[in-house]
């Protein structure tokens, strides 16, 4: 059956047609979407307007979903799972050093907007914030990052694309040395770089190079 209004669950929401909102603890379920679902995993058959929100989002019928393998100015692998909406979708990202032996997870949202009528061309800018760490994921060290990107791509053929475009990063830790500088440095070209209640706040413009399945 289906529903309109306001759908609020713990644990799922289940509907036909849904002209409205769906809000879940863990998954929501629809056939048609007018509106907006909110949780850990959205499925839709279709959408008709408006987004997912959440870690997994699928529309069966006119969705976007991707795998990319990416690199930049200071992380030579990165992996991007991105699901929702052409014009609105989540990214869950996870990426590794080896030479320096630190990693990241993170997660953001984005947006793919055509410059062609073919569809081919896209710019692609993109917000993350990651979680920066060189030991184990207990460890308690405050080093976030939050990466604009501002990426253009072109859609090679129907499943395969590529993109590269600048980033400005915006890093802040308090896992220093004794000098006050981060025992994790992503990059030595920093515009900001100051030490503000024992953190350390840097930021700099970068790159962001990569390539993507899309399925």
């Amino acid at each position: 059956k289906g529903s309109s209004g306001m759908q609020l669950a713990g644990f799922s929401n289940i509907s036909g047609d849904v002209k409205g909102a769906q809000a879940a603890g863990a998954i929501n379920v629809a056939r048609k979407l007018d509106g907006a679902q909110v949780g850990i995993i959205n499925i839709a058959d279709s959408i008709s307007s408006g987004a997912q929100v959440g870690l997994i989002n699928i529309s069966k019928k006119n969705g976007f979903i991707s795998l990319g393998l990416e690199s930049d100015d200071f992380m030579p692998i990165r992996l991007a799972f991105r699901s929702g909406m052409d014009y609105f979708y989540t990214v869950l990202v996870a990426g590794a050093h080896p030479d320096e032996e630190y990693w990241s997870v993170g997660a953001g949202f984005g947006s793919r907007r055509s410059l062609s009528d073919a569809r081919k061309a896209f710019v692609n800018p993109e917000a993350r914030w990651e979680y920066i760490n060189a030991g184990s994921i207990s460890d308690s060290d405050f080093s976030h990052l939050t990466k604009l990107n501002i990426n253009f791509g072109y859609q090679v053929q129907k499943h395969l694309y590529l993109t590269a475009g600048p980033s400005v990063n915006y890093y802040i830790t308090d896992d220093l040395d004794a000098n006050g500088q981060p025992n994790i440095e992503l990059t030595s070209n920093q515009t900001i770089n100051r030490l503000n209640n024992n953190k350390r706040h840097q930021l700099w413009v970068g790159y962001n190079v990569g390539v993507g399945f899309k399925f």
